[in-house]
This record gives C-alpha cells, structure tokens and sequence, in this order.
C-alpha cells in the first residue's frame, strides 16, 4: 500500500495491498505497468508494414481495452468505462481496414484518430462527470467508532483517495487501518469505502 500524504489519504491505492480493488488508473506507475506494453506496440505500429502494424495496433487495443473494462468492474473508474469499449471497438475497425470490409486503409492517419479519440475519451467523461462512477448505490457517508474512546463520529468518505488515518475529534486517537483493511473506513466505519463497495 502507499504512503499517505499530508492530509491522510493514501493516493496509490483504494483497495487491499496487493491490488485487490485498486484503481490501475489511480498512479502513473500502476498505470505504466498496465498501458505501458499496449501503448509502446501501439507505437511501433506506426513504424512498420501494413500487415505487423494491423497485429500491433490490433493486440494493443484489445489488451489496453480488456485492461480499462476490467479496471471499471474492479473501481468504477469512470473514463473507464468510455475508453474500454471504445479501444475494443477501434481494435475492430482496424481488423475491418485491413480486411478491406471498411474503405479506410490502416494508415498512420487512422492511428492518429484512434489515439486522438483515446486521449478524449480518457480525460472528457472525468472532466465532466468525476474521476469515479456515482450513482451506483455506492454510500459515501460513514460513522466511524473510536476503538479508544467508543465515541462515533460521521465523515463523507473520499471517492477518489482512501482515508489512511484520522484523528478521533472527541479523545484525538491518531486511527490507523486494521491489518488487510485498506483504510480506517473499513476498519472502524459503518460503510466501507468507495472502493469497497
């Protein structure tokens, strides 16, 4: 698990330690180790043949496509949703381009569209809408018991970082999560986190 910043929030993962329901989108690092192989053979398609540059682009846009839907399903990370069937379906119209189905030739000029509409369907729905799905019977409201002083207080839980500590406003206990619990909502909350849920 990450370390937290100043405020408490752990930024590089909203899930349990080893990945279980962290966003992959949620660090540059986690998102190289991810995208970083599909995005490198997408781009060594623009530097070969017709043929290899249909194999390339059409791996890498199958696997970064498979990786977002999955990331949706694991965090509900918006863009996501938009970005995964939208790189499956380009997987697609390239398939189609070369077999002559689609009266586009897999030129660099396709390429260039696909990766022009990836960047916007990765950055406008979050732009628009947040950088998490809402709506989705997720509960952002918690109470959190003090396992020092047995004192409750309620807190709207961060949709987009997991609360690594807080402090206890009646007896100022600094909380940590419990062992295996990725933050102190789902050690001490009514509600586990966003991530959780």
């Amino acid at each position: 698990m990450g370390s937290p910043d100043s405020t408490g929030q752990c930024q590089s993962s909203c899930g349990t330690e080893g990945g279980g329901h962290s966003d992959w989108a949620g660090t540059s690092l986690s998102m190289l180790k991810v995208w970083g192989l599909p995005l490198a053979a997408f781009v060594a398609g623009f530097l070969v043949a017709d043929l290899p540059r249909t194999i390339l682009w059409t791996a890498a846009l199958c696997i970064a496509g498979g990786a977002c839907v999955l990331n949706a399903y694991r965090c509900k990370r918006l863009h996501c949703y938009f970005s995964g069937p939208y790189f499956l379906l380009a997987a697609v119209v390239v398939l189609l381009a070369h077999a002559g189905v689609m009266p586009v030739p897999v030129s660099v000029w396709l390429g260039l569209g696909i990766a022009v509409g990836g960047v916007a369907v990765y950055y406008l729905p979050e732009y628009v809408w947040g950088r998490y799905r809402q709506g989705t019977g997720i509960v952002l409201a918690s109470t959190i018991t003090c396992p020092n002083c047995g004192k409750q207080s309620s807190h709207t839980m961060p949709t987009d970082s997991c609360q690594f500590f807080m402090a206890c406003p009646h007896c100022d206990e600094l909380l940590r999560p419990k062992a295996g619990d990725c933050c102190v909502f789902c050690s001490y909350g009514t509600v586990k986190c966003p991530s959780k849920q």
